[in-house]
């Protein structure tokens, strides 16, 4: 006899409910990752996740610091206007130059792989085995970026670059271009960047 009405009293009746719940929760996350970045975007600010604002005054052009996004770690970078105009011709020792096999916003699929040119935000996370870059502007110091003005980013365990746009170098170990944020301009001098 059922304690109260309606109740599943045996454990086949609590196991299909329970499989019902994981089924559902697993589609909503699929559908959720086939949608576009820009509506990933929109709904995620629904849902109020977690982000971080980054105040750009008095960041000088070449320098780097990296915030904390939901526990992962994120670089932002001020890029002069050489380093900028260097990113256009840099394609042909890229792995994905155009960016057509990464991670990035809609509105940073570009060849500087940002909404605006001079600020680049991107994971630092390298995209072989998940160790954190560091950014160098002496190219001198590596033999990939010796043709590359304006700095690159070097994975110290196993050698893979990335040029200041966060591209894969080619013959490196990293399979992927630097993953980007979705992030947004909250006015002129300060970025949001959304936990994704």
């Amino acid at each position: 006899m059922p304690l109260m009405s309606g109740r599943p009293t045996k454990r086949r009746d609590l196991l299909k409910y329970l499989l019902g719940a994981v089924v559902g929760a697993a589609a909503t996350l699929t559908a959720f990752q086939v949608l576009p970045t820009n509506n990933r975007l929109r709904i995620i600010r629904y849902l109020g996740r977690r982000s971080v604002d980054v105040d750009l005054r008095g960041i000088a052009a070449g320098e780097i610091f990296t915030v904390t996004v939901d526990f992962n770690p994120v670089f932002v970078l001020k890029r002069s206007a050489d380093t900028v105009s260097h990113l256009a011709q840099q394609n042909s020792s890229l792995r994905d130059y155009q960016s057509d096999y990464s991670d990035q916003p809609d509105d940073a699929k570009n060849s500087h792989r940002s909404i605006r040119p001079e600020i680049f935000v991107a994971y630092a996370i390298c995209t072989h085995l998940g160790c954190s870059p560091a950014y160098s502007s002496d190219n001198s110091r590596n033999e990939i970026a010796k043709q590359w003005n304006g700095g690159y980013f070097v994975c110290p365990c196993h050698g893979s670059v990335y040029d200041a746009a966060g591209r894969v170098a080619k013959g490196v170990p990293a399979p992927l271009n630097l993953r980007i944020p979705d992030y947004e301009f909250i006015d002129d001098q300060t970025i949001r960047i959304f936990a994704t």
